[in-house]
């Protein structure tokens, strides 16, 4: 199963290889599971840091239809 990460921060999704962000979910990066938790743990640290009461990132599972 392979992941997109919503940057609440950001307000967009990460774009592959993390090089940026972009409004467009299909053109968001797919990682993997220990990629986004990787990712997301991260990005919780950085928000507890300031004291912010939401996580800086979410994974979210890609959609299979």
């Amino acid at each position: 199963m392979k992941f997109r990460i919503w940057s609440n921060e950001h307000m967009a999704w990460w774009r592959p290889n993390q090089h940026g962000y972009t409004q467009d979910m299909d053109r968001a990066g797919l990682y993997s599971y220990e990629e986004a938790v990787a990712i997301c743990v991260q990005g919780r640290i950085h928000a507890a840091s300031r004291c912010v009461h939401r996580p800086n990132e979410t994974m979210v599972p890609e959609t299979v239809e």
